[in-house]
Parts: structure tokens; C-alpha cells; sequence
């Protein structure tokens, strides 16, 4: 499973870490972080459709968190069912995403 987030989020999680740390961003390290992650991005999906050995399932972070048991489902199916999908979405904390685009 490859679980995608927005890059907004992962920037306002990655600014309170460092908050709590005492610390901050420069001024311009966001788009500098921003370019570095979707160049990253891009590169491990490249690789991935290159192994024809892996097989990926993307899960949008946000359905994952509003749809539990939907994803769960879509995750268990990919990997041959015979889990437990009620447990497996119980298992997400939604209290976790405190750093949300909206």
C-alpha cells in the first residue's frame, strides 16, 4: 500500500514538529521541500512501474481517514482477502490528522 497525503499537510506536520522542537522553517523552505518531495514522488512511481515483480495500491490519505472500512476493504482485496477489514479500519485514529488542508 502506498498512502498519498497532500504536500500542504506534510508541510504544516512537519512545521509543528519543528515547533515543538523550538525551531522553523526558513522562509523559503517550503517550496524547496514542496519541489523535492513531488520530484521524489515521481521518481518512486517511475521505479515502481518498472518492477514487474511489486504491485502498488495507492490509498489517498484523506479517504483513508473519511472512509475507514472502505479502504480497509480496498487494501485487504489487494492483498487476497482473508484479513480482518473491521479490524483493520478500527485501527485509524482519526484524532492523528490534526494537520488538515480545510
Amino acid at each position: 500500500m502506498f498512502a498519498l497525503r497532500d504536500l500542504d499537510e506534510v508541510l504544516a506536520s512537519q512545521h509543528a514538529m519543528l515547533a515543538r522542537h523550538g525551531a522553523a522553517p526558513a522562509p523559503d523552505e517550503d517550496a524547496r521541500v514542496r519541489a523535492l518531495c513531488e520530484r521524489h514522488l515521481e521518481q518512486v512511481r517511475a521505479w515502481l512501474l518498472q518492477q514487474p515483480h511489486v504491485r502498488v495500491l495507492e490509498v489517498p490519505f484523506v479517504d483513508l481517514i473519511a472512509l475507514p472500512a472502505v479502504q480497509a476493504a480496498r487494501v485487504a482485496a489487494f492483498l487476497g482477502g482473508g484479513l480482518d477489514v473491521h479490524a483493520m479500519a478500527q485501527a485509524v485514529d482519526v484524532r492523528l490528522y490534526r494537520h488538515r488542508r480545510c
